[in-house]
């Protein structure tokens, strides 16, 4: 007997609704400030009919001094169905020490809902938690840039992150279905380097790398779908160029390495016309032809083309 086919099917509505402002005070300062709400249901054969409304003040200043100095700082507090309430604050400084050189710092917090997926799906290998909490964190950053010429630019951040409930699935016993659960406790550490060169013609280097480091050790005998799936290092080389007839190329060249895994490359290439009525473009992605994947069991597309053009009609104006 051939058992019946697997399916999901949802209808999915939201509405949303803003009352944005914007006032300057001067040429120094500003303060932003609003209201926002906005609503969503879903009714699936898998999921059930639930729906869920928010809504939220919030208010942002900004101010400059001297040339040197800049602050802001923001607050939101947002309510949501059933009595909870959120508040996220938001601090960041700036200061020029020499008009190329800026130091800069900002905290923050945030947070996100579990989604209707999160709470409600299962399938044949993962099942959903109505009691799942929503994800917290606090960020903090500070770093530097830095720009000795017109030609140069340089710039470093130090970022850690400390994550409370974090959503994951989670597999308790080997061959066992993945449940959604919280994570108590989750501790980013990591450091950002970038760079970027004006060469002749119009030509462009940048140069980027990122190290992380997550603080959470695994339960033992239990399996993380998402919680270890994170790139330790990460080095990126690009170049852009354009030439007087309007023909520009760029080209991209990653390499990773996953916490526990393997480096892997992944190169693209792209070029394309900028002017004319007709504008031909062609576009390869992975050239390296690397299998990876940056979600677990979702393999990435291999080396692909695409070549198309445009056709762009404009009338001049008098």
């Amino acid at each position: 007997m051939i058992p019946p086919p697997y399916e999901n099917n949802h209808i999915d509505q939201s509405w949303q609704a803003a009352l944005p402002r914007h006032d300057s005070f001067s040429d120094n300062s500003a303060l932003s400030y609003g209201a926002e709400g906005q609503g969503d249901s879903i009714d699936s054969n898998n999921l059930g009919r639930h729906a869920r409304n928010r809504e939220a003040i919030y208010a942002s200043f900004e101010f400059r001094t001297l040339r040197r100095f800049s602050f802001s700082a923001g607050a939101r507090e947002e309510l949501f169905s059933g009595g909870t309430n959120v508040f996220t604050p938001t601090f960041a400084r700036g200061f020029w020490i020499k008009p190329n050189f800026k130091l800069h710092a900002s905290v923050s917090h945030g947070f996100r809902l579990p989604t209707y997926t999160d709470l409600y799906y299962s399938d044949p290998a993962t099942v959903g938690n109505p009691d799942l909490k929503p994800e917290s964190t606090w960020s903090l950053d500070a770093g530097a840039d830095w720009s000795p010429t017109q030609h140069i630019s340089a710039g470093t951040t130090f970022f850690r992150r400390w994550d409370s409930n974090l959503i994951d699935y989670v597999q308790f016993a080997p061959g066992g279905l993945y449940h959604a659960t919280n994570i108590d406790t989750l501790h980013f550490t990591g450091v950002e380097a970038h760079g970027a060169f004006l060469l002749p013609r119009q030509q462009q280097l940048q140069l980027a790398y990122t190290f992380l480091h997550g603080d959470q050790l695994p339960v033992p005998g239990s399996v993380s779908r998402y919680v270890f799936n994170y790139p330790s290092h990460r080095a990126v080389f690009g170049w852009t160029g354009t030439w007087h007839d309007g023909l520009a190329a760029r080209t991209r060249v990653g390499l990773t390495q996953g916490f526990g895994h393997q480096a892997y490359p992944v190169w693209d290439f792209a070029v394309s016309r900028k002017n004319g009525i007709i504008r031909p473009y062609l576009q390869l992605a992975n050239l390296s032809n690397t299998g990876y994947e940056e979600i677990p069991s979702v393999l990435m597309p291999s080396r692909s083309v695409i070549a198309g053009m445009e056709l762009v009609l404009t009338r001049k104006s008098r």
